[in-house]
């Protein structure tokens, strides 16, 4: 048997056994192991997070029933009943399925450990763990965490280096080609004695000079190419993806939260992953799993089952939100004008209706829906309608007027004969219908040439305006023939059009006015915005409020100097106070958010509860040990 051969099965046993042990842990079931992390509400960069929150302070607080308390950072001994001061010790591991986390000012942190076990570790092989958050239909993919074992990454480096290697041997695009991809010597003594006043080695191509048997530089130069060359580079140029894969079987994994090389083993690796995610309307429970493949140096991947799933349940400000329907005063007209405009098409100088021209069968039928909604309505009875047409400005002012005054007859001829919702001449004289010619429609035109880039005499047309007489005013128009003809041709069909403007009364009204109360629908809209965590949005409509749902929404954006002016206009409650001891734990001031804490306890004893969930106070109920009676 030769080296060769020996080497070759020395190999592959080397192979099998490092692949019997990496499906191994598939078979173990072998999982990232993933759990809350204790960091003692550190991460929310509170003013009160000093060196001196570490210092014991003592101060007294009286209670609503005249009863003084001392507050201290200490507890009593349950032996000897004596108050014994606390030692901060550091972090405990502890491991749990769900935790509360407190949103602010539109953040969410989340800090989870990630435990690698060592069975996950091998100098051969790399880890890679993706965390996952899923909050509602929403799927976000965070950074991943990688472990590589030590000749995990040698083997990466190696192929990188063979693989740039090859690299290096492939001609660039930008080189010489008459220095790299010919027979430069032998050409240059071919040319030397045919063609001596050729430059082409000198990069200065002249194919119109021959030499003395009729033949030009570029038939001298494809005898000295050398095209086994160039196809040998233009192959390596397309086999680049495939060397690739050939020399690296493990590329380097980008965008990673850790990326870290393992030289020894000692025991499970731990991570401390720390994420912040903007809120909005679904953060209000979110779930953590991690899922992890593991490769080795020969491309094998197994995947890892998902870790267990941790549940985060997200506290915030919006627990008080005052939901309660706001009412305004507001002073309802027993008559209103309904007025609407329909575009009906008629041929210039003529009123009779064309029904199938245009957008006629539209606008037609949109006139008939509107008529019978108008009927049909159970709040509003028609009074009267006036209807008032218009004509465009080209032809005799008089002549414009008669007409608009004839389209506006047709239209209620129209209204008269095929609408459902009108029905006799009966009801007409009911309604009180009137026709009105609006003549030539100039403030149409007028707001139409002022916004119409298109018309490039723009300036010149507007001056025409201040002409008192319209005929003369239409003609100095018509002398800038290319925008008039583009003005004839789509714009003026728009000016002849049709208003109709309905008089309506309530039918349950008698006086004219009334006062009364409407649900404040802009107010309303803002509660709904703010529960759905758009805090910039719900503030802009809550602002001018200035209520207790205002101090949520500047809270939830961080604007504590506004919530604080605000809270202090406000009618004393328990939930005013709470937050009020909130800004005060934000500004570093404890002992005034230990005083509006207890009051607010006092006046509503869930709050000790709430305060729990916050991370401003759940610091100061423990380290000052406030929700226990025998603090007292």
């Amino acid at each position: 048997m030769t080296k060769n051969n020996i080497t070759v099965i020395l190999s592959l046993l080397l192979i099998i056994s490092c692949n019997n042990s990496l499906y191994k842990i598939r078979g173990e079931r072998v999982i990232p192991v993933i759990s809350h992390a204790n960091y003692n509400d550190s991460g929310y960069s509170l003013k009160y997070r000093t060196d001196e929150s570490t210092v014991s302070k003592s101060f007294t607080y009286t209670r609503p029933d005249g009863k003084e308390i001392i507050i201290n950072e200490a507890v009593r001994d349950e032996e000897s009943g004596e108050m014994v001061r606390l030692r901060h010790l550091d972090e405990v591991f502890v491991s749990a399925k769900s935790r509360n986390i407190s949103e602010r000012d539109g953040i969410i942190r989340m800090d989870f450990m990630i435990r690698i076990p060592e069975s996950l570790q091998k100098s051969d092989w790399q880890t890679s763990l993706l965390p996952v958050i899923s909050r509602g239909d929403d799927t976000i993919h965070l950074k991943k965490i990688i472990l590589t074992g030590y000749g995990f990454k040698r083997s990466q480096e190696r192929g990188y280096r063979r693989y740039e290697r090859f690299l290096r041997s492939i001609i660039p695009d930008d080189a010489d080609f008459i220095e790299i991809y010919t027979d430069l010597p032998n050409l240059a003594i071919f040319l030397e004695r045919n063609l001596p006043q050729s430059k082409i080695i000198s990069g200065i191509e002249n194919d119109t000079i021959l030499t003395h048997f009729g033949i030009g530089e570029k038939r001298i130069l494809e005898q000295y190419i050398k095209k086994w060359l160039i196809e040998r580079n233009n192959r390596k140029k397309a086999e680049r993806e495939q060397v690739f894969s050939r020399y690296v079987k493990n590329p380097y994994m980008v965008n990673a939260r850790l990326d870290s090389v393992i030289k020894m083993v000692n025991g499970d690796f731990a991570y401390h992953y720390s994420q912040e995610l903007i809120t909005n309307e679904n953060s209000k429970r979110i779930s953590l799993n991690v899922y992890g493949e593991v490769r080795d140096i020969w491309g094998s991947t197994v995947v890892l089952p998902s870790s267990d799933t941790l549940t985060y349940y997200v506290s915030s400000m919006l627990n008080f939100t005052d939901t309660t329907t706001r009412y305004k005063r507001e002073i309802v007209e027993r008559r209103v004008t309904e007025s609407v405009d329909f575009k009906i098409f008629f041929r210039a100088g003529r009123s009779d209706i064309d029904r199938l021209s245009g957008q006629n069968p539209k606008e037609l039928l949109r006139m008939k829906e509107y008529l019978g909604n108008i009927h049909c309505n159970d709040i509003y009875s028609v009074d009267s309608l006036l209807i008032t047409s218009y004509s465009s400005p080209e032809g005799p002012l008089k002549l414009n007027e008669r007409l608009a005054l004839e389209r506006g007859r047709s239209i209620l001829s129209y209204i008269t004969l095929y609408s459902d919702s009108i029905s006799a001449d009966s009801h007409q004289e009911r309604l009180n219908v009137r026709v009105k010619g609006g003549g030539e429609d100039w403030e149409s035109l007028l707001r139409v040439i002022e916004s119409d880039a298109a018309i490039r005499e723009r300036a010149a047309i507007l001056n025409s305006f201040s002409i008192i007489n319209q005929d003369l005013r239409e003609r100095e128009i018509s002398r800038f023939r290319e925008d008039y003809r583009y003005l004839k041709d789509s714009i003026y069909p728009l000016l002849r059009r049709v208003n109709l403007s309905f008089h309506l009364s309530r039918r349950d009204m008698v006086r004219d006015t009334i006062h009364t109360t409407v649900k404040d629908t802009l107010y309303m809209n803002g509660v709904k915005l703010l529960e759905k965590r758009k805090y910039t949005e719900a503030l802009v409509i809550l602002r001018e409020y200035r209520d207790i749902n205002t101090v949520i929404a500047s809270l939830s954006l961080g604007m504590v100097k506004s919530a604080s002016e605000i809270l202090n206009t406000l009618p004393m409650s328990a939930q005013v106070i709470y937050l009020k001891a909130i800004i005060c734990a934000r500004e570093g001031d404890e002992e005034g958010a230990v005083r509006y804490f207890l009051q607010s306890r006092d006046l509503n004893p869930s709050m000790g509860y709430r305060g729990i969930l916050d991370p401003e106070i759940s610091y100061l109920i423990k380290k000052y040990n406030l929700n226990k009676e025998s603090g007292e």
